[in-house]
């Protein structure tokens, strides 16, 4: 029989565990219950013949769900701990690896992309699956991102959404643009030497010019969000509107992310010295 051990700040609570594959399946029936130890140790002792990395999801007696982790099984008996900081977890590919993985895909073509931002592309980079997709006998002399937009039928590629990059946000803000993850372009910072966030901590961005006479600053609020391909991470996520971007001023801003507890506890998750630019709007001006 396998035990999953999980180390939680309050005492007395009813939790059950689910288990799920990288696929997301289910791979502990319809869940196990925990029993409380000392120590704030609770176990939940699963049947199931498992091996590998599970993603781990605590629910509390009325479903909600408390916790999103990670747990690593060597085999289908003895103890596993959910969160362990001795089990390697697998790096999360960069951005940098990310976009060279699509393009090295003999398979994907411009048409399976629908991002929002264009792109210098060399021609060199091309795969023949593009090439496929405009049809033979095209000559390719050199191609902008508006040309690959006419070939993909408007379609833009993006490789990435803003977020940090060593001191720097990865891309520029623009004034009166959406940042929303329904289209693609939400601000999200992650951590994983953070502690857990509870769903009722708050998150603030707090962005102040560095440049020119009269200061200016804006602040957004973000959102504590569980993503299972992040696997052990904390993340945090900002959306801010287009009302809300319209009223910041172009320029550099340094800024930097903190995260309220219930009690009022508060601790920096990014910063101080991070920089961001916000660009204008060419409607705007």
């Amino acid at each position: 029989m396998l035990t999953i051990i999980f180390y939680h700040d309050a005492p007395n609570e009813s939790l059950s565990l689910v288990l799920r594959d990288a696929d997301g399946n289910v791979v502990n029936g319809e869940g196990d219950e925990f029993a409380e130890g000392t120590g704030l140790r609770y176990a939940a002792s699963v049947s199931e013949a498992l091996s590998g990395w599970y993603i781990a999801q605590i629910f509390e007696a009325d479903g909600d769900l408390l916790y999103t982790g990670s747990v690593k099984v060597e085999a289908d008996t003895g103890t596993a701990l959910i969160d362990d900081p001795q089990a390697a977890i697998p790096a999360v590919p960069t951005t940098a690896e990310n976009a060279a993985a699509v393009w090295d895909s003999e398979e994907r073509t411009l048409s399976g992309f629908e991002f929002p931002v264009s792109v210098e592309v060399d021609p060199e980079a091309i795969s023949e699956a593009l090439m496929e997709a405009v049809g033979e006998g095209v000559a390719v002399a050199s191609f902008h991102g508006s040309s690959l937009s006419q070939l993909a039928g408007t379609r833009i590629i993006n490789v990435s959404v803003p977020t940090l990059s060593g001191q720097q946000l990865s891309a520029p803000l623009i004034r009166g643009d959406t940042y929303s993850a329904a289209i693609g372009s939400a601000l999200e910072f992650s951590r994983s030497d953070f502690p857990d966030l509870p769903a009722d901590a708050t998150a603030t961005l707090t962005a102040r010019k560095t440049e020119g006479e009269s200061p200016a600053s804006f602040t957004v609020s973000g959102t504590e969000s569980s993503i299972p391909v992040r696997t052990g991470a904390k993340v945090v996520r900002f959306e801010p509107t287009a009302v809300q971007t319209a009223l910041w001023e172009p320029g550099k801003y340094e800024f930097d992310v903190q995260i309220t507890w219930p009690d009022g506890r508060v601790r920096t998750f990014v910063g101080p010295n991070v920089f961001l630019n916000v660009l204008a709007d060419v409607t705007a001006a």
